[in-house]
């Protein structure tokens, strides 16, 4: 039996991180900062799933600011304002008897990177592309990367934040590759953003990222490509062939290959 026909209870976390909604953006920018997660749930009083805040939205939302703001003194600016006002109110909810591959499918036709499970409205798990990953080591899938990847979005290291910010926040990326003479020298993340918020947009996006990347040949197969993310606590890798970069494999390829197996 395929790991894909997996239950997604299987491989869930649990239990599920939340926020309630009278609680602030910033104290949600805190809690995602502290536990390192790039989403939290939003819930009512009586516990009840109502919206979810990501770290896609807290850029969304600061660089709008920012961009509106006369005099940008800082790289992106957050609203005191309740998570309730500014949350995703649609929660994508599935059963915890959903296949793996039933799960991706949602995932990618949706182009989400996280499902929540649940059967009375109150999160009982949820299931992140990065799980999705763990499946693909499971299941030892041969594909090469070459057959996952997809274009890089890069930014020169030297780029102002607010380019790097802007860029992340047009392309629907999670990260941008930083590069230096066309070789990638690190990472942006939108957690990298966020955490230089109150930066000057003018300082150098190369003072913020992660200088870690990880580089596999394009024919190595997905599964080994996965392992090395998951063990390096990351959700992309670059594929290369020779010294050349050709593409990228993120935690949403991932789930569009299970997607497609079924």
């Amino acid at each position: 039996m395929s790991t894909f026909t997996t239950a997604v209870a299987e491989y869930m976390n649990s239990p599920v991180i939340t926020l309630n909604e009278t609680e602030s953006v910033l104290a949600a920018q805190e809690k995602l900062a502290m536990l390192r997660i790039s989403a939290l749930a939003v819930v009512d009083r009586d516990g009840g799933l109502v919206g979810v805040i990501s770290r896609t939205d807290l850029v969304r939302i600061g660089r709008r600011r920012a961009s509106q703001s006369s005099k940008r003194r800082h790289a992106l600016a957050l609203p005191n304002v309740p998570v309730r006002q500014v949350i995703t109110p649609s929660v994508e909810i599935v059963a915890g008897s959903t296949t793996l591959a039933e799960a991706a499918k949602r995932m990618t036709r949706q182009h989400i990177h996280r499902l929540y499970i649940s059967s009375d409205r109150r999160p009982e798990g949820v299931l992140s592309t990065k799980d999705l990953m763990q499946a693909v080591v499971d299941e030892r899938v041969s594909l090469p990367v070459s057959e996952l990847m997809n274009k890089v979005v890069s930014v020169r290291a030297a780029d102002p934040l607010s380019v790097a910010i802007d860029r992340l926040a047009q392309a629907e990326q999670a990260g941008l590759v930083v590069v230096e003479d066309e070789w990638p020298v690190g990472v942006f993340t939108q957690e990298d953003a966020l955490a230089a918020r109150e930066a000057p947009p003018e300082e150098p996006v190369d003072h913020f990222m992660q200088p870690r990347v990880i580089c596999v040949p394009v024919a190595l197969p997905a599964f080994r490509a996965a392992e090395q993310a998951i063990a390096a606590h990351s959700r992309r890798v670059l594929a290369v062939d020779g010294s050349a970069v050709r593409g990228i494999v993120s935690g949403m390829d991932f789930a569009r290959l299970i997607a497609r197996s079924s």
